[in-house]
């Protein structure tokens, strides 16, 4: 799921948590395994209809519907 600036969203695990998408931006990850470093993570910066702004996990959203 491709999310961008504008975006509605809401949380999976906390579904009452709805807001609006102000950055997707990309985060290096600095854990390292046998074969080499994990691959960057992606971090969306949220507006909530509360008003406060939260960093989440892209892969902890989903659209609101």
């Amino acid at each position: 799921m491709l999310l961008r600036k504008g975006d509605r969203v809401q949380m999976i695990f906390q579904m009452n948590k709805v807001g609006t998408v102000l950055e997707v931006r990309s985060k290096a990850s600095h854990q390292w395994l046998m074969g080499g470093a994990l691959s960057s993570k992606l971090f969306v910066d949220i507006k909530l209809d509360t008003g406060d702004v939260v960093t989440v996990a892209h892969d902890d959203l989903m659209r609101e519907d």
